[in-house]
């Protein structure tokens, strides 16, 4: 806005009325740690919450306990236009939404909760005592259950002093994979 200012006077310039340019989405997730993509664009992940204490109302309508909220990611300059978000996180079913913006504005979403994607996996051995290893990691030893494999493709390997046992195999969620290893030696046994 243009004024003129004179030497020793104060000018007293009228309000100033900004033009928005662009919208601001609020999100919320149950759990923190969820990537909100837009357009193909990460625009961050979730921080532990819990929000502001506005959100509860929304939180009951979701049916999501507040406690289980992330903090709010907030997220500037979208467009007037169609939106596809995505929300992501490893061990955990995509959501997405679509979102179409029509005129400028603020919009706080409702929370968006997403549903584990693991897998259960029972595994027995013909040996007492052989330690359970899912992607080289000890998960403790057979018999026993892992009720939280992530979706997608895993190794799962028996170990003991004496032998050894592979498995490949494909989690889907809500699957159950029963493993019933017999090891192997995993070394050559000479006689003289």
């Amino acid at each position: 806005q243009p004024f003129i200012a004179t030497a020793g006077a104060a000018t007293v310039v009228d309000s100033l009325v900004l033009e928005r340019t662009a919208s601001v989405f609020k999100f919320v997730t149950a759990p923190a740690g969820v990537e909100i993509v837009i357009d193909g664009i990460s625009h961050g992940t979730t921080k532990p919450g819990p929000p502001p204490a506005e959100y509860a109302e929304r939180a009951a309508r979701a049916g999501v306990p507040a406690s289980e909220l992330s903090a709010v990611l907030t997220v500037m300059d979208l467009p007037i236009g169609a939106h596809r978000i995505e929300f992501r996180k490893d061990c955990f079913v995509r959501a997405e939404r679509r979102q179409t913006i029509e005129q400028l504005d603020d919009f706080v979403l409702d929370p968006v909760k997403l549903e584990p994607a693991v897998a259960s996996v029972s595994v027995t051995s013909n040996q007492p005592g052989t330690l359970v290893l899912v992607d080289g990691l000890q998960r403790g030893v057979a018999p026993m259950t892992i009720n939280d494999v992530c979706e997608g493709p895993h190794v799962v390997e028996l170990k003991s002093q004496s032998g050894r046992y592979f498995q490949r195999i494909d989690a889907r969620t809500g699957a159950k994979i029963s493993i019933a290893g017999t090891l192997r030696p995993a070394f050559a046994i000479v006689s003289a």
